[in-house]
């Protein structure tokens, strides 16, 4: 039998000393670090032994370096954790390296036996398998999909009528409702949504704002239910398993932030949808391309829309669609020229959009420390460190923004408060105009005081490549001042229902992770060395604009932890999640041997 097959290593005796010594420093580090944890040492240790000895009855290099490399990123993010939670007492560089290696030798053959034995796991039905994957059938289920999914959405508004407002879309909304400027500081694609949405509603329910609210909320909802119920049908379509599609299916439901973000005013809602569509166009074109095909019209159509939408609906989201965009042409170019051309269209009408439309409409840009909150948390905490400033340094840096506020102002996780003494106390023309000077001030620092650059960087991007359960931000709700409060217009036991989705699932052990940015992100990576382990180089080609979008709040976030900031990778994690198991039927020869 193949289980026990796979447990003879257990029987090799000569690799028992070697792994036992191997497992060592990670219950080492069990009972040094974790009060408490001395009974779960022993525990840890056998268990780690047994993955070791696991590990040493394999060969396949591929697997053990790509494992390597992965358990060196988890450790170090680890290990740059451990430092952040006990900076403030000086905790010695020698027990952050102990963090780093006892994390190491315990990711490393955890990783191994994964990814060796998901090498095998096919989500896809057999060849021989019969779907009927008819017009008719597949309407059927989009149609069912989407009323579902659509009552859900309603039932949310409900609870929550006439739906919530993020700190943003306060202002946005006032944007358009015409009583401010347009600012492209939010999103004008999105403003613009929220106009045709609330001028609809004012008109029919003759200036009721509450109304008016619930209009957009329904929109919204309208549209992720749409999304959502393609994301099934393709995955039907695709032949995944019904297992995997009502696992995903169920997902939608289950966890609370998706009905919550439904009803929720926030541009990050369509930026999520735009990547979640443009990640399954992609990934159906590239099926499409590998049987000798060419892509379906309504998936080029779809790309197309969904990657100006990605450029248009985050300013960060037009950055990354740049870096992507090099490894989607080289997928593409060869395949589908069509593909290849959308994507450059879709970068060429955003770009004007963003540019020569916006400027010739007298739309206000982004002011210039809105996308400098990094750097500017970096130089704020030299200073809120108590280091001192060469006259030259204070002079120029007085120029930006009043330094003796500096130290009372900073605050670790959140660049708002050093971006608004900025905005009120600092001369932004003078910055824009001498941004060498400011450019050698970054450097000169951080040559200076690298370890407070540290600190402050891991301060504000922390909750995104760590995997933590506590200082998430999941939902900022706010009130319009005229919409009123938000009611609950469902009986009490459909309303204790969804507040206790809401309010306890996050907090339940185990299933706390599935609300966690950081743990995303190690899933993310985790499915990444996957694709690269079975060498399916298309399947890896849809994690880049992800993964893009990912790196560019590494160094771009204003705020540490917010859910909103990375929804759109809980929303790509449905399609993620197979793709690296859907294409073992045509990879055969590069999967590793058990």
């Amino acid at each position: 039998m193949p289980i026990l097959k796979n447990l003879l290593f257990l029987s090799n005796r000569k690799k028992l000393p070697l792994s036992a010594l191997c497992a060592l420093p990670s219950a080492a580090v069990l009972w040094l670090y974790r009060e408490g944890a001395f009974v779960a040492v022993p525990a840890l240790w056998l268990f780690c032994t047994v993955l070791y000895m696991y590990f040493f009855s394999f060969s396949h290099r591929p697997v053990k370096a790509v494992a390597a490399l992965t358990a060196f990123f988890f450790s170090l993010c680890c290990a740059l954790s451990f430092y952040a939670v006990n900076a403030d007492s000086a905790v010695p560089f020698y027990r952050v390296a102990l963090v780093f290696m006892g994390c190491f030798f315990f990711f490393l053959p955890l990783l191994s036996a994964l990814l060796r034995l998901s090498c095998r796991l096919s989500l896809m039905l057999p060849e021989e398998s019969v779907r009927d994957t008819g017009k008719k059938r597949l309407f059927l289920i989009f149609a069912a999909v989407f009323a579902i999914l659509f009552l859900w959405f309603c039932l949310w508004l409900l609870y929550q009528f006439p739906g919530c407002l993020s700190p943003d879309s306060t202002w946005q909304l006032l944007q358009a409702r015409g009583e401010y400027p347009l600012s492209n500081h939010h999103p004008i694609a999105h403003t613009m949504i929220i106009r045709a949405c609330v001028l609809f509603g004012f008109r029919f329910s003759g200036g009721n704002p509450s109304v008016a609210l619930a209009v957009y909320s329904l929109v919204q909802a309208f549209m992720l239910a749409l999304c959502f119920a393609w994301l099934i049908v393709s995955l039907y379509k695709m032949r995944v398993k019904r297992g995997a599609i009502l696992t995903v299916f169920s997902s939608l439901i289950l966890l609370p932030y998706h009905g919550e973000m439904g009803v929720t005013m926030v541009k990050d809602v369509w930026f999520a949808a735009s990547m979640l569509l443009m990640s399954l166009s992609l990934w159906r074109s590239i099926l499409r391309t590998e049987q000798g095909e060419r892509p379906a019209p309504l998936d080029v159509v779809l790309l197309f829309l969904s990657a100006a939408g990605m450029c248009l609906f985050r300013s960060n989201g037009y950055y990354a669609f740049i870096v992507a965009l090099p490894f989607l042409f080289a997928a593409f170019f060869r395949k589908s020229r069509a593909i290849s051309a959308v994507l450059l269209l879709a970068l060429a009408l955003s770009s004007f959009i963003k540019g020569p439309y916006y400027d010739s409409l007298g739309i206000i840009q982004p002011d210039t420390i809105e996308s400098l909150s990094i750097p500017a948390q970096h130089i704020a905490r030299v200073i809120a460190d108590g280091h001192e400033l060469s006259d030259e340094q204070y002079e120029l840096l007085s120029h930006a923004l009043d330094v003796e506020q500096i130290e009372q102002a900073y605050v670790e996780y959140l660049a708002d408060p050093i971006k608004d003494l900025v905005r009120y106390t600092g001369d932004q023309s003078y910055i824009a105009s001498h941004r060498g000077e400011y450019l050698r001030l970054w450097l000169q620092l951080g040559m200076e005081h690298p370890l407070s650059y540290l600190k402050a960087h891991i301060g504000l991007t922390r909750g995104y490549w760590y995997p933590r359960t506590d200082g998430l931000v999941m939902y900022d709700y706010f009130t319009f001042s005229d919409t009123g409060d938000r009611v609950c217009l469902l009986p009490d036991a459909l309303e204790n229902l969804l507040s206790s989705m809401s309010q306890y699932m996050p907090k339940l052990p185990l299933v706390k992770y599935f609300f966690s940015n950081g743990a995303a992100v190690w899933l993310c990576l985790l499915l990444f060395s996957v694709c690269v382990v079975k060498k399916d180089w298309s399947g890896l080609v849809l994690f880049v604009p992800f993964l893009a979008v990912w790196a560019s709040l590494l160094i771009a976030t204003p705020l540490d932890n917010e859910f909103r900031y990375m929804y759109f990778l809980y929303l790509g994690l449905a399609p993620l999640c197979i793709v690296p198991f859907s294409h073992v039927n045509y990879h055969k020869d590069k999967v590793p041997p058990l």
